[in-house]
């Protein structure tokens, strides 16, 4: 979840990538990039959701937002979820007007 969370400023265009995103003050990555405190995030905490030792976690912790950083330069936000989920506006429209529930797409947004 954190990676997610973490590289809103890239996805959003904010950043333009990691090493951006490491002095970009108004995410948790860089507290747990630097070891800095933030203030709000416990890096001990998050880091222990990824296992071993503070090295070894921190380690799996910078692959996750890697892998996660390489999938948003591929993926396609444009439209919202519901219209990405439905395949396109008309669809999505269609599906409203026939009384049809979406509840996810492959993003997990609604």
């Amino acid at each position: 979840m954190s990676p997610y969370i973490h590289l809103n400023a890239l996805r959003a265009g904010l950043v333009n990538d990691l090493a951006a995103l490491k002095k970009y003050q108004w995410c948790g990555h860089v507290a747990v990039s630097t070891g800095g405190f933030d203030g709000i995030l416990d890096r001990e905490e998050l880091l222990s959701h990824f296992g071993g030792n503070e090295r070894t976690a921190f380690e799996r912790y910078v692959k996750a937002m890697a892998e996660k950083a390489a999938e948003c330069k591929t993926m396609n936000l444009s439209g919202g979820g519901m219209i990405r989920c439905c395949g396109g506006v008309s669809n999505a429209l269609s599906a409203l007007r026939a009384g049809e529930k979406v509840f996810s797409d492959q993003h997990g947004f609604h």
